[in-house]
């Protein structure tokens, strides 16, 4: 009976809200295609740039430039329809993917410009597009049912980081890359066609529309004015560094520390990917939430705590178990953290919340690496996990430092209580 429930959740959702059916389908699309590109992009890169240093600065400064444009487009997804702005960015990306094909028939100069300029709007149309799905699915799906709707949603984008990259990788072995291309474009496309045909009651934001500079500093009041909100910021913050080296720490554990081939690397991806994949799912399924709100706090402190230990481990098999142990305790927040920016701002300022919520994890991100690189250059590539895991674990005893004023207590969000 049990196992019949938790399927049943995630069916009925879906069977209730058609139209957030539809969004959660095309931005699974639209992730996947996302991901698909992302290994064709690298060689292309590779093909036009002559040494290391144009290769690096011009990836670094092709994806930084879209994500600090991106910190101001909360304001205008607050005032745009929400519905027009994803169908324009999907669009434009379906037509723009097309111009890599071209990039490396380019004279060199020009096909670095041309390269940047196709990466920097793509970035800023995704970073676009992805903030205001996040903005919609309040409007799509009921309160009670978010964390759930989350839950399946960060299930989805696991399983998608593992699959599109590694099916691109293949097909760029074995046929022309322009495939990736058009097959992209081709997803992207069908991605706006899905939007399109999706039908929902637009909430009426009453929006008082003042000069740019007023309503974007209206919304960085607003999280000024909310404990909750900054304790959202902060972990995208300190998880952002830890994100920022770990990739890099992957493939150096495997090739320095564990000193093995590099098919490591996939054995780690996947002990992280698929415990990540079926608990959010289960969480989803089940619409799990803790009834004690200090336990998100104990499952931040996890979070560093199991990078920290991930920077002891001598073998494949004590890091996977260690990433495990990163990636269950990673699915319990993740789905909470969208959940909160959903309940706890309101419709007309979601916009510029979430697209703050988004640069400050994105900018930590970047530099979680750079720090990550002055770590191994200073103190060798064992002390990177621990010293970018400092700053969860510290984060994690403030949550439950914050949450257990008695202040606080009082005015415990709805969210996090126990669901019926």
């Amino acid at each position: 009976m049990k196992k019949t429930k938790k399927k049943n959740e995630i069916k009925r959702i879906l069977k209730e809200n058609p139209a957030y059916k539809k969004i959660l389908l095309s931005s699974t699309i639209s992730a996947f295609s996302n991901w698909f590109s992302f290994i064709a992009m690298l060689i292309v890169l590779e093909k036009i740039t002559d040494n290391g240093f144009e290769f690096g600065a011009l990836w670094a400064i092709s994806g930084l430039a879209p994500l600090i444009f991106s910190i101001f487009f909360g304001v205008y997804i607050d005032r745009f329809d929400n519905k027009k702005s994803m169908l324009f960015c999907e669009i434009i990306r379906g037509i723009l993917v097309l111009g890599f094909i071209f990039v490396p028939l380019l004279p060199n100069n020009i096909s670095l410009v041309v390269f940047f300029f196709i990466r920097f709007v793509m970035g800023l149309s995704s970073s676009f597009i992805q903030s205001v799905r996040q903005v919609l699915v309040p409007e799509l799906v009921p309160k009670n049912d978010l964390v759930t709707a989350n839950s399946f949603s960060y299930s989805i984008t696991s399983i998608l980081r593992l699959s599109g990259a590694s099916i691109a990788g293949v097909l760029t072995s074995i046929v022309s890359i322009n495939l990736v291309w058009v097959i992209s474009s081709i997803l992207f496309i069908y991605s706006a066609y899905i939007i399109f045909t999706a039908k929902w009651v637009a909430i009426n934001k009453k929006l008082n529309k003042q000069k740019f500079i007023k309503d974007f500093i209206e919304g960085l009041n607003i999280v000024k004015s909310d404990r909750w909100l900054w304790m959202v910021i902060f972990s995208s913050i300190t998880t952002g560094i830890i994100i920022g080296s770990y990739n890099l720490m992957i493939v150096k554990y495997v090739s320095e520390i564990y000193e093995m081939e590099y098919y490591g690397t996939s054995v780690l991806y996947l002990s992280e990917g698929l415990i990540s994949f079926l608990l959010s799912l289960w969480v989803a399924s089940s619409g799990f939430k803790f009834k004690n709100i200090k336990m998100y706090g104990v499952m931040y402190t996890l979070i560093g705590i199991s990078w920290f230990a991930f920077g002891f481990s001598g073998n494949l098999v004590e890091g996977a178990i260690c990433l495990g142990i990163f990636a269950l305790v990673c699915a319990f927040v993740g789905p909470i953290e969208r959940s909160i920016l959903q309940t706890q701002v309101q419709p007309n300022f979601r916009g510029r919340v979430a697209t703050l919520w988004n640069f400050a994890g994105g900018a930590s991100i970047q530099f979680g690496a750079f720090y990550t690189g002055a770590i191994i250059s200073y103190f060798g590539t064992n002390w990177v996990p621990q010293m970018t895991s400092i700053f969860q674990i510290i984060f994690g005893i403030v949550f439950i430092i914050f949450v257990s004023s008695e202040k606080l207590s009082k005015n415990k969000m709805s969210l996090l209580e126990p669901g019926k």
